[in-house]
């Protein structure tokens, strides 16, 4: 029996719908039943209309320019979003399901990684104004919810620079490099080291989901700013009143030529743009006031996402002798999971290095928080660690028996 070459899904009694696909190598058609649900999608204007297969696939086969016809197949991707709708699902749902949907499928062809970031893409467009200036004006008129006081995101400088000169900053953006960032389904925070590796061999260059859960502005809880806004809003944040340097700031970041840190990306335009990525410091003093004084610049730094590098090497090791309490001390290991349990609760994103010396009797024990099995205040450690090697506190065979015990 002939089938003609349509995508047009038909609706029959027993609620099915009927698709079919071309095999591309064999050149044969099949043709497949899927048992789905009818269901409703709830629009943004709040009316509902049927869930139509032939819409959706339109819709994504509109965002598969340029990519390879041969291996991307927007009716796959289609069919796998029906198959998880529920009655009343909303059209950001659905967009938000078809790039999940595609950004799975990277392992079959690279370029779903493509599709999905303009999937992902073409909805926040969808949900966010265009107009950048009238954008940073809703940030810098943002209201706090629970007090009803005006709580600005822009501060006052940048929110006057951006007013004065809105057209030609409006005029300088090019949304369509918005489609040029890839996407990775999977949370960034779950990412080991190792398959963050493969992934930037890959090419998988700035994660757009990452753009989204950390970088873009929001409004009480929702998303505002588009990727291009907060690069002219970075650029604005650096250049101040010299419009032609952010014009040409701007473009060279949405273009990719480099990127800032992530300090930068938060902070910048904002009241309190603190925009530094790395602070060392040494712990001031053996003391309780040395160690909480420290705890305290650190705590500080982590909550504007400060990566931090600590020298803690002063701190007494495990047994020691304390003279102001005719005590002993317990050491580094408790004193560092108090620093990691702080880190944890004000952390915005930066990493906590610490650095202690080679020599000290605590060495080990601090290296073993690291390990996966062991009483729970003994393996504490999230953040990174280094140490900083003494030749005169360690000989070359106690450290080959520190690094291969």
């Amino acid at each position: 029996m002939m089938v003609k070459d349509s995508l047009k899904v038909p609706e029959i009694s027993d609620k099915m719908f009927v698709f079919k696909r071309g095999l591309l190598k064999t050149g044969l058609w099949s043709l497949e039943l899927v048992s789905v649900r009818l269901c409703q999608l709830r629009l943004q204007n709040g009316r509902r209309e049927e869930v139509h297969f032939d819409k959706i696939t339109s819709r994504i086969q509109k965002l598969c320019y340029g990519l390879s016809k041969d291996f991307v197949d927007p009716p796959s991707i289609t069919l796998k979003v029906i198959s998880g709708l529920y009655s009343g699902v909303t059209t950001i749902e659905l967009d938000n399901l078809a790039a999940e949907t595609a950004a799975t499928m990277t392992t079959k062809h690279p370029d779903y990684a493509v599709l999905a970031a303009r999937i992902a893409v073409s909805n926040l467009h969808k949900e966010t104004k265009k107009t950048f200036s009238d954008v940073m004006e809703d940030l810098y008129k943002m209201v706090d919810k629970v007090t009803g006081k005006l709580s600005p995101m822009i501060s006052d400088y940048h929110y006057d620079i951006i007013k004065r000169n809105a057209e030609r900053l409006n005029s300088s953006i090019i949304y369509d490099r918005d489609f040029n960032y890839n996407y990775f389904g999977f949370k960034v925070h779950c990412l080991t080291e190792r398959l963050t590796a493969v992934l930037e061999y890959l090419g998988l260059q700035i994660i757009y989901m990452t753009l989204e859960r950390s970088y873009l502005l929001r409004i009480d809880g929702e998303v505002v700013e588009r990727p291009q806004h907060m690069l002219m809003r970075v650029a604005v944040g650096i250049h101040g009143e010299d419009i032609d340097s952010a014009i040409e700031t701007y473009n060279l970041l949405s273009e990719r030529y480099f990127t800032h840190a992530s300090p930068t990306l938060f902070g910048a335009a904002t009241p309190k743009p603190q925009m530094s990525s790395c602070f060392l410091l040494t712990m001031k003093d053996d003391s309780i006031e040395g160690i909480y004084d420290t705890l305290k610049q650190c705590a500080l730094i982590s909550k504007s996402a400060g990566g931090i590098g600590l020298n803690v090497h002063c701190i007494r090791a495990t047994g020691s002798y304390i003279a102001g309490t005719n005590g002993t001390s317990n050491g580094i290991v408790p004193m560092l999971r108090v620093y990691n349990n702080t880190a944890r609760y004000v952390d915005q994103g930066g990493n906590k290095v610490r650095y202690i010396c080679f020599g000290r009797d605590m060495v080990k024990k601090v290296l073993q928080s690291k390990e996966k099995v062991g009483r729970a205040w003994t393996r504490w450690m999230e953040q990174a660690q280094d140490m900083t090697l003494k030749d005169e506190l360690g000989s070359e065979q106690e450290i080959r028996e520190l690094a291969e015990p």
